[in-house]
């Protein structure tokens, strides 16, 4: 947290809820991220993201029914961990500039048996190749509280060896946070855009091309530890206006919700 003080290194654990999937085969996914970093002086730092991943999926081979038992997987392990650095700008700091390098450590192909058709790719927990973005940050101290906006360019892995595909994506956000003595709510506002849809071995997903997200938050703070929930509602476009059926549909909607901790 902002007002956290002392020690060698910075810990931050951040836990991230999200839901997906069709209706009658939900996707439950859990993320449980431990984030190192270290001051290398007064205008570098550098840290490194571990992220452990569990996935519920409910029926996800559509076996359940007419007298046959429904089977929920579990995917679970080691994600893809990132390596950070960051350099701070200006004449106080405010200006952050962070470069983040993600290493393929998590699995990609799991599938359901061996030898088989691996698993839809938002079932994994690794994407198989390497990523990357830049991410340029802005903190404006007011008497009242923060105001933190700022942009990010993402290089989010291309094509796997399975053929699964991810776009790159540029990212623009703004939050304020309102000082209440040891809490601070906030609310920001992020849009994001994407070169392309992303495919799941050659198949083009429904992914957005545009979407932006409220997120509202509240931290509290002390001397040595901050806590942090958050919630976010993103909306966006993918330009589909046709379903699997041939009907028409809204390329507009609300998609996936994830909450934090």
């Amino acid at each position: 947290g902002r007002n956290v003080t002392g020690g060698l290194f910075n810990v931050q654990e951040q836990v991230s809820y999200t839901k997906v999937g069709k209706p009658g085969y939900p996707e439950y996914s859990l993320f449980f991220n431990t984030l190192i970093s270290a001051d290398i002086g007064e205008k570098w730092s550098a840290g490194v993201n571990v992220p452990l991943v569990y996935k519920y999926l409910v029926d996800p081979t559509h076996i359940g029914g007419s007298g046959v038992p429904a089977v929920d997987y579990t995917n679970s392990g080691l994600g893809d961990i990132n390596i950070l650095a960051t350099r701070k700008l200006g004449r106080i700091n405010s200006l952050l500039l962070t470069a983040v390098v993600g290493i393929p450590t998590g699995v990609y192909d799991a599938r359901f048996t061996a030898g088989g058709t691996p698993l839809n790719q938002s079932q994994q927990i690794g994407f198989g190749e390497a990523t990357a973005s830049l991410i340029l940050d802005q903190t404006l101290d007011q008497v009242w509280g923060l105001i933190i906006f700022g942009g990010a360019a993402a290089w989010r892995g291309g094509e796997n060896k399975i053929h699964n595909y991810r776009a790159p994506s540029g990212t623009g956000y703004g939050y304020i946070g309102y000082f209440l003595g040891p809490l601070v709510p906030a609310f920001g506002l992020s849009m994001t855009g994407f070169t392309g849809h992303d495919r799941d071995q050659d198949a083009n997903q429904t992914t957005p091309l545009f979407s932006m997200a409220g997120n509202l938050s509240l931290e509290w703070s002390t001397d040595w530890i901050a806590l942090l929930v958050a919630a976010s509602i993103p909306y966006g476009y993918d330009g589909i206006k046709l379903d699997e059926n041939g009907q028409a549909r809204s390329p507009w909607g609300f998609l996936d919700r994830k909450s934090v901790v």
